[in-house]
């Protein structure tokens, strides 16, 4: 059993790492995207002052620094492809169309369920170890991500789509 423990304690710490990774990079990349985008309301979201991603690599840095665990440069390789991705949309624009950004909603709506994923995986692992303080912040960062799933999708439906109808943006 104490194998078992020690296994599970290296892979929490593992994703832990990755996540903030992760996390730091789509800070920086919704940043960009935000920049970018044609509607205001999808550009408001994904703003620094808008979205959760703060708090969240808030919380797992204090997770990290109570395990006594320094931060590295770790994305996942996922989370690098959703780099990429979100690059490529962003090279040389200053300003999106609408079909861009259907674009770019899908793929933060992908990286926002990804960090719902990740944040359910630790919660269990830590619940598993007996971890409870982080259990709780790891339950408060998935609870932000479902409702930014839940705001990505009322832009979706209440203001992205029906801008095609009003072309309110270049298409």
């Amino acid at each position: 059993m104490q194998n078992q423990t020690s296994d599970l304690n290296q892979m929490l710490s593992f994703l832990l790492v990755e996540s903030y990774s992760d996390n730091l990079s789509y800070e920086k990349l919704f940043k960009r995207l935000s920049s970018i985008a044609c509607t205001d309301e999808l550009s408001a979201t994904l703003s620094p002052e808008r979205n959760e991603l703060n708090q969240q690599v808030g919380r797992l840095q204090k997770i990290l620094k109570e395990l006594k665990i320094r931060p590295v440069k770790t994305a996942s390789e996922i989370g690098e492809a959703y780099l990429k991705a979100g690059k490529a949309m962003c090279s040389g624009r200053k300003k999106s169309t609408l079909q861009q950004d259907v674009s770019i909603l899908a793929l933060v709506k992908e990286i926002t369920y990804r960090r719902l994923a990740q944040s359910n995986t630790l919660e269990s692992m830590a619940r598993a170890l007996g971890r409870e303080s982080f259990v709780m912040l790891l339950e408060q960062s998935g609870l932000e991500c479902r409702n930014a799933a839940a705001y990505l999708g009322q832009i979706e439906n209440n203001i992205l789509y029906p801008a095609f109808l009003t072309s309110e943006c270049k298409i």
